[in-house]
């Protein structure tokens, strides 16, 4: 499939919008972020700006989308169970994209961040293990109580990686996610 000039040219100006929002946002939070400054800092005119975006909030709602949806894509590896004799490449998946994706998971969670976002990511890590949970014929109940234990867990462990940088190989983030995992799926 041959990619259009159209569609790399569209792609570029929405990075450039993303680019300079997520600069602002980090900074000053969504409530510091003007139309004006925004089209200033990505090079766009306001009217290009709003052929892709409605309002500065569609572009906060556009990143966290794409993040949460890759967040979901990078879990479809989720392991039914854990076997630490089993290799499983899940856990080196998560990290990557989270490092890929570190300076927007930093913006949002940071101090000037969203506070629904962390529950819309418990969301979808819930979504994940429901699955698993389904398969073993786990009550309702219990399976949305392991969702919160395992979902709060593994957003204070990505969020500590992220945040405090620790000299942690990935290899012991992994296994420490795993264990989180294997500890859920055994409740």
């Amino acid at each position: 499939m041959t990619v259009s000039r159209h569609d790399i040219n569209r792609e570029r100006t929405i990075q450039s919008i993303e680019d300079a929002f997520l600069r602002n946002y980090a900074a000053k939070g969504i409530e510091g972020i003007s139309i004006t400054g925004l089209c200033k800092d990505s090079g766009v005119s306001r009217s290009t700006f709003y052929l892709y975006f409605e309002d500065k909030y569609a572009v906060l709602e556009n990143v966290e989308r794409r993040l949460l949806d890759g967040f979901l894509e990078a879990n479809k590896n989720m392991p039914y169970v854990t076997d630490p004799e089993q290799k499983n490449d899940h856990p080196f998946q998560v990290i990557r994209f989270m490092r890929e994706n570190e300076e927007w998971f930093k913006a949002i969670l940071g101090p000037h961040g969203d506070p629904g976002f962390t529950y819309r990511w418990k969301k979808v890590i819930t979504y994940t293990l429901d699955a698993r949970l389904a398969d073993k014929n786990v009550k309702k109940v219990n399976s949305e109580l392991q969702g919160a234990i395992f979902s709060s867990g593994l957003i204070g462990l990505l969020t500590h990686i992220i945040f405090e940088k620790p000299d942690v190989s990935d290899e012991t983030i992994g296994r420490y996610m795993t264990r989180l995992l294997g500890f859920s799926l055994k409740l």
